[in-house]
């Protein structure tokens, strides 16, 4: 029976069997990522005539467990008795899988269930009830700001929006890099060293951070205009942030539905507890670099195709299928293949992301009367249908999906789209930056030393003709002094 086991485990992976050991773990191989284990659990339970729950999921992580998994549950059938999965405790956790490295009172996610809070407010109720700059300032402060301390934030973020004659003519010059990679060499090269106290480093840092949110999209739209070789647009600062940056962008006045869109999503986007990209923010403070160095760091980690890259890997998806029909196929072929669907699957939800669910909905009012709009929209629905045995098993759709899909419908240029993801994240980054500042510890996991012991390198063996040289080397030497 095991043998047999292997064998569906080789197929489904598309292995050769002489790969698959007991100690072959999940997310070991690249071939064994999070869609080929869902791929294989399904097949476990159409082979063997099984289900397998959530919490048993969770401990098929071996080759060893779904072997005893499965000889447990047929030898149950058979002889009618209840038994429950042993499984043994895995110290090491690849990729830092359900660690909790700290403390915070940023952001909630109850992966289980579908929720997701900035400082013990729903963002539901903030993507409907509030705006970019209350929700920023929520983030950044611990609360929300009363009329007055609104109103200032929203002064500060209008009077940082102007960059240098300086600042300027560096973006010129690097006109011809992605506009992620401007943004990132940009915000680098903006450190001074300081030397200050801890309470003042906060306050400064604070100060920086509300600079950055205000200019990133001011570094943003001025690239592209190089890019795009049209005149810039100066920031306004009769115009919110928001309406601001699609003003520097296209050179019109956005209409009141993109603006709304267009601020809920970035409100949507402004943080995400410790994802990767913000786990190397504060990695980098807990090792007492600056704020610039942190921004820095996260970008460069946002930048990875399943982070914040996964939104243009969506589209380039969406181009490769074409049209609605082609879906079906395409999805099939892919999962053959052990491809993954992107925009489908998250390490931290079991249920669809919620974020997802809201974005759904902005797409869906945005395409209305655009038939190009409506066409991706289809093609994107098709695809939830064609996953839909997936999301049984918690590959459901994510953020990224219709993300991308908003983003074409507002106009912006695909190479846009992670930086525009940057610009609401910025506000996440600089939050946790000053909370990792706050209570500040080296952040220094380890690794599990796995490779030879106790080698010994080789002497090597001096020959006659070696050993002559080695002495008229000496000579020689010697006759120097």
């Amino acid at each position: 029976m095991e043998k047999a086991v292997e064998l569906v485990i080789a197929e489904s992976l598309g292995l050769p069997l002489d790969l698959i050991h007991d100690d072959l773990k999940y997310q070991d191989i690249r071939a064994w990522d999070s869609l080929a284990h869902v791929s294989l659990i399904l097949r476990l339970e159409d082979e063997y005539n099984v289900v397998v729950s959530d919490d048993d999921m969770e401990h098929l992580s071996s080759v060893r467990e779904i072997k005893t998994f499965i000889s447990e549950r047929l030898n149950r059938e058979s002889d009618g008795v209840e038994s429950k999965t042993s499984t043994k405790h895995l110290e090491i956790k690849r990729g830092l899988t359900g660690v909790a490295f700290d403390r915070t009172e940023i952001t909630h996610i109850d992966g289980k269930n579908g929720v997701l809070l900035y400082r013990g407010y729903s963002v539901n109720e903030l993507v409907r009830n509030s705006k970019f700059e209350e929700t920023a300032y929520l983030l950044i402060y611990g609360k929300l700001p009363d009329e007055a301390e609104r109103l200032a934030f929203d002064q500060k973020l209008r009077d940082y929006r102007t960059l240098s004659q300086h600042e300027i003519d560096f973006i010129y010059s690097l006109r011809r890099l992605p506009p992620l990679v401007v943004l990132r060499t940009v915000i680098s090269a903006n450190y001074k060293p300081e030397y200050l106290s801890k309470s003042e480093t906060i306050n400064v840092y604070r100060e920086i951070g509300i600079k950055l949110i205000s200019q990133i999209p001011t570094i943003i739209a001025t690239h592209h205009a190089f890019v795009l070789g049209r005149d810039l647009m100066n920031p306004c600062s009769n115009l919110s942030h928001v309406d601001n940056f699609l003003y520097m962008l296209s050179g019109k006045i956005p209409t009141e539905l993109v603006s709304q869109i267009f601020e809920k999503d970035l409100i949507i986007h402004m943080d995400h507890s410790s994802n990767a990209s913000t786990f190397g923010a504060r990695i980098a403070i807990g090792a007492q670099s600056d704020i610039y160095s942190a921004v820095t760091a996260a970008i460069s980690i946002f930048f990875g195709k399943v982070h914040g890259g996964a939104i243009e890997e969506v589209l380039k998806m969406i181009d490769e299928i074409g049209t609605p029909d082609n879906v079906e196929h395409y999805v099939k072929q892919r999962l053959q293949d052990n491809l993954p669907i992107m925009g489908f699957g998250h390490r931290v939800y079991k249920v669809k992301d919620p974020r997802a669910a809201l974005l759904r909905d902005f797409a869906t009012e945005l395409c209305l009367g655009s038939s190009k709009g409506q066409q991706l929209l289809q093609i994107v629905k098709n695809i939830e249908v064609a996953m839909q045995r997936y999301s049984q098993h918690g590959v459901h759709p994510n953020v990224d999906l219709y993300s991308g899909i908003i983003y074409d419908g507002i106009g912006f240029s695909r190479d846009l789209s992670i930086p525009i993801f940057v610009s609401g994240r910025i506000v996440g980054w600089v939050a946790q930056v000053l909370e990792q500042l706050n209570n500040n510890i080296l952040i220094r996991p380890l690794l599990h030393y796995v490779g030879p012991a106790k080698l010994h390198y080789p002497i090597p063996v001096i020959n006659a003709t070696e050993k002559e040289l080695k002495e008229d080397k000496s000579e020689f030497q010697s006759n120097l002094f």
